[in-house]
């Protein structure tokens, strides 16, 4: 089988929602929202007072899990009875699912800086700041560390390997349609993207580049990852593949099977 091939049958085609399906709602009793205004030493602004606004779900006693997305994440990572609104990452914290509020007690954040009223330089370390203030103020001991045993996996996998290649996303490439003409919910998105997002929570540089076209003329990528910090290898390596294949980046009138 082609790679161009591998790219298609990979994952099956995810199946589209439509635009007024409700996300599933977690059975939930222990929903709870709430703030905390402390004083936080920030790297570049000095000491400021700031509130960090949070949600927690789950049974007290389950293992706590910190649920951090990227910087349109927010604290309302699943819709649950007691606050129904879709959240985030509904997809992922489902009965036997990764988050399964059954099994583990999910605790997020809205990012320091997130409503526009800190209008200053923040960093990473500010953010994680903030985060040890509030275990503190919940009285919660310890975090159940899944993404840190996942990039620990993978360092010691790279430690084997020097690159990993794989296609760049699962399916064929499809229309662009504009803003708003079809729902962006985490089950629709993660059907199409299961080979990038898991190295957006290891920290591992990714370079897509053109490999071909599927039988019907769109354009198919090959992702190529490296090692936390490998950036100019993962670079050096695209570069290499695109001078050796010649991929033409228009289809040719007849794409050969």
């Amino acid at each position: 089988m082609s790679f161009a091939n591998t790219a298609l049958y990979s994952v099956p085609t995810p199946q589209p929602m439509a635009a007024n399906e409700p996300s599933p709602v977690v059975d939930d009793a222990h929903a709870l929202r709430g703030e905390i205004t402390l004083s936080l030493n920030l790297r570049h602004a000095g000491t400021r007072q700031v509130k960090l606004r949070y949600e927690l779900l789950g049974a007290a006693g389950l293992p706590v899990v910190l649920v951090a997305g990227g910087i349109s994440a927010h604290r309302h990572v699943v819709a649950s009875k007691t606050f129904p609104e879709n959240g985030w990452a509904n997809a992922l914290a489902q009965a036997g699912r990764a988050l399964d509020p059954a099994h583990r007690r999910l605790l997020a954040i809205d990012y320091l800086g997130a409503d526009g009223k800190l209008d200053v330089p923040l960093e990473t370390a500010d953010q994680a700041d903030a985060i040890v203030h509030l275990l503190d103020a919940l009285q919660i001991q310890q975090l159940h560390l899944r993404r840190g045993a996942l990039g620990s996996h993978m360092r010691q996998f790279m430690q084997r390997y020097d690159l990993i290649a794989t296609p760049a996303i699962a399916v064929p490439a499809f229309a662009a349609r504009p803003a708003g003409q079809a729902p962006m919910t985490p089950a629709s998105m993660l059907g199409w993207t299961p080979f990038s997002y898991p190295f957006n929570l290891t920290q591992q540089p990714a370079c897509t580049v053109p490999c071909g076209f599927t039988a019907g003329g769109l354009p198919i990528g090959l992702q190529l990852v490296g090692p936390m910090f490998g950036d100019a290898q993962v670079l050096r390596a695209a570069r290499a593949y695109e001078a050796s294949r010649n991929i033409p980046t228009v289809a040719p009138t007849t794409v050969p099977a």
